[in-house]
Formats: C-alpha cells, sequence, structure tokens
C-alpha cells in the first residue's frame, strides 16, 4: 500500500471570520492510499486552536514510509500510524479516512457499513455565513439559498445588528455559533434575546474551560446550548452532560 500526499490551499470566497480570528483562505492536505491501482483518499485540516499547524503535519508525514503493509483493518492502521501521528488529530482523521476510502472502493461499500454502523439516516447540514462585512450578508444569504439551515457566527460586538439583518432577509433555521467569544453576562443576554428568533440551537457560548459559569447558564437558557471547543474526545461526552444540551462532533477534532 502506497502513502502519499499533496498540499493544497482553499481560498475563501469571503473572508471567514469567527470571534477569535479571520482567514482568507485555508492550508489543508490531500492524502492518498493506493493498493492495486485503487486509490483511497483523506483530508487533513489542522486547527491553530488546538495547536496544530500545517508545517507540522507535512514534517510528520514525510517521517512515514511511502510503502506500508497491507491494513484491512481500519484499527490495525490506527495503532500502526498513532505512535508516529504526534497527537494531531486532524492528521490521524485524514490517515483514518483515506484508508477507509480505500477499503470502501475495494469492497463496494458504503462508510457506515466499513465502520460497522446500521442504516444511515441523513440529516440536512447547514451553511456557514461568517463575521464579516455586514454589506455582505445579503449576498452571502442568497448563496445559501438551497440550505434549509444557517449557522451565523456571532461573538463580533455586532451580534445583535447581524441576526436582525439575517431576519430581515430569511426566516430559515439558525444556528448561532459564538466560537467562545462571549462573558457569561453577554451570553444570558444573547440567550434570552434570541429565544424569538426562530434559533435552534447556540454552539460554544463561553470559553472551553469555564465549566462552572455554562452550568449557570444551561440552567437559565431558554435555547439549547452546544459543546465545540469544551469537547474533544469521545471521553468528554459524559462529562459535558450536565454543562451543555448536546455536542458538536468534528472529526478533523476527535481524530
Amino acid at each position: 500500500m502506497e502513502l502519499t500526499f499533496t498540499p493544497y490551499r482553499i481560498t475563501c470566497a469571503h473572508p471567514f471570520g469567527i470571534s477569535r480570528s479571520t482567514h482568507e483562505f485555508y492550508d489543508i492536505i490531500y492524502i492518498y492510499l493506493e493498493r492495486d491501482g485503487v486509490i483511497g483518499r483523506g483530508e487533513v485540516a489542522p486547527s491553530g486552536r488546538y495547536g496544530e499547524s500545517f508545517s507540522d503535519c507535512i514534517e510528520i508525514l514525510n517521517t512515514f514510509s511511502s510503502t506500508l503493509p497491507d491494513f484491512e483493518q481500519l484499527q490495525e492502521f490506527e495503532n500502526y500510524y498513532r505512535p508516529n501521528s504526534g497527537g494531531v488529530s486532524s492528521l490521524e482523521t485524514g490517515l483514518s479516512m483515506a484508508l477507509v476510502d480505500l477499503l470502501g472502493h475495494q469492497r463496494g461499500q458504503p462508510v457506515h457499513e466499513i465502520l460497522g454502523f446500521g442504516k444511515v439516516v441523513t440529516k440536512p447540514t447547514s451553511y456557514t455565513i461568517a463575521i464579516g462585512d455586514l454589506k455582505l450578508l445579503k449576498n452571502k444569504i442568497q448563496d445559501a439559498n438551497d440550505y434549509q439551515i444557517l449557522k451565523i457566527k456571532l461573538g463580533s460586538g455586532k451580534d445583535k445588528e447581524i441576526v436582525e439583518r439575517v431576519r430581515q432577509e430569511t426566516d430559515k433555521v439558525i444556528r448561532v455559533d459564538a466560537n467562545e467569544g462571549w462573558s457569561l453576562a453577554e451570553a444570558m443576554e444573547m440567550c434570552n434575546w434570541l429565544k424569538d428568533k426562530n434559533v435552534e440551537l447556540i454552539e460554544q457560548p463561553l470559553k472551553a474551560d469555564e465549566l462552572p459559569l455554562m452550568r449557570e447558564l444551561k440552567h437559565a437558557s431558554p435555547i439549547p446550548l452546544i459543546a465545540d471547543e469544551s469537547c474533544l474526545k469521545a471521553d468528554d461526552v459524559l462529562q459535558l452532560e450536565e454543562y451543555f444540551h448536546g455536542i458538536n462532533i468534528k472529526l478533523m477534532k476527535c481524530g
């Protein structure tokens, strides 16, 4: 089984802003595993929020041999690469993704069967509208015309104006993501202000380590609160039950 990889830069259609940063592009890595002329593809999207970097991922990948054993089981492959992956979750995800894709093509099976899951019911995803120039907001909403749900990034100091402008254009369901951008007082105010704005949930209103404050907010909020930055691994899920109503699962974060 042959391992190769290619760096790639994704340029954003609009600057992608969240409460703590703004990006005009993202550097990612495509991973390829080839066996008997069949190619499995994976993707690595490093996150600086979790101490990951594009250059570190490239450096680690360069330490791997280009010729690997012929793995047939995902767990065996993960046991092989994890001692040398530096604990970089996005890199581990990309490697696993490539093997699952390869096995799926070779066996003629979908991903859920490779992973041993039952029948999958597809849920509608959302279109993310990042923090940015308010003059572009109408165009961004038009770009999301095919999506049933909008995910609105907040935590900018102009949160109410952003939501009001969105509501002037559409009555679609909103998912709010504050990306750790609010204080407890701000979160309390916003949760109550948003309750009649057709908001389905609010994601990570407070900093990841402010769990005692999250407990207070959960008891007061009329809107479900979802953990993102507070939830990194499967072991975190049960521990967060008293602080959040749910979690946001991201493969790049989980490894």
